[in-house]
């Protein structure tokens, strides 16, 4: 007996080759999601066998159990109960075998010989069988439902009246100054303070 690991398989492939029986013994040894029933898990496992062959073996063991059920595909598939067992013990995990004729080496036969025997029994486990099934992946943990915030009560504001703005009035008028003319002198065309005679100014009030 020997086994054959595939890259992201659910588990190794184990290989017996019994030739008293003259039969390949082909298996996978899966777990069982733990947060489902017993029936949920049998028929999660069901689900990815849409296109296993109806003779595939399904072999189930409760925790720490030595010895389970075992049923053919089809009959699982009519009735899962029969993984279950009378205890109904949760299976937590699953064993699938598959069995096949072992070929002889001779050459008179028209049968594949012992190692193409081997070979295509290996590649239809896998390709019916080990490449469907994927590891159970928990549910990620759930929040708490949120508390519902209280309404707040909003209260109508008072309406007010909206006025006009007034500008204010502003008196752009100036006060004028008095003029005060100088008399014009005949003699002198300058005046004592130094300014012509003609020379008008402004007075401070």
């Amino acid at each position: 007996m020997g086994s054959s690991a595939y890259p992201d398989t659910v588990g190794d492939l184990d290989i017996l080759i019994d030739l008293k029986a003259r039969q390949t013994v082909l298996s996978v040894t899966l777990d069982a999601p733990n947060d489902k029933g017993g029936r949920g898990r049998i028929g999660w496992l069901l689900r990815q066998l849409k296109d296993a062959p109806s003779n595939l073996a399904i072999e189930s063991y409760p925790k720490n159990a030595r010895n389970g059920m075992a049923a053919p595909l089809s009959s699982a598939i009519e009735d899962p109960l029969v993984l279950l067992g009378p205890d109904k013990k949760d299976p937590a995990k699953f064993t699938l075998v598959a069995r096949s004729e072992l070929g002889i080496n001779r050459r008179a036969s028209r049968k594949p010989g012992f190692t193409q025997s081997v070979i295509a029994a290996i590649e239809s486990f896998y390709g019916d069988v080990l490449q469907n099934l994927t590891a159970h992946q928990p549910n990620a943990p759930q929040l708490a439902p949120r508390a519902t915030p209280p309404e707040i009560e909003h209260s109508p504001l008072p309406s007010v009246d909206l006025v006009e703005p007034v500008a204010p009035q502003v008196d752009l008028r100036q006060e004028a100054k008095p003029v005060v003319a100088r008399p014009a002198s005949s003699q002198s065309p300058v005046d004592s303070s130094g300014l012509p005679a003609w020379f008008v100014s402004r007075t401070e009030t």
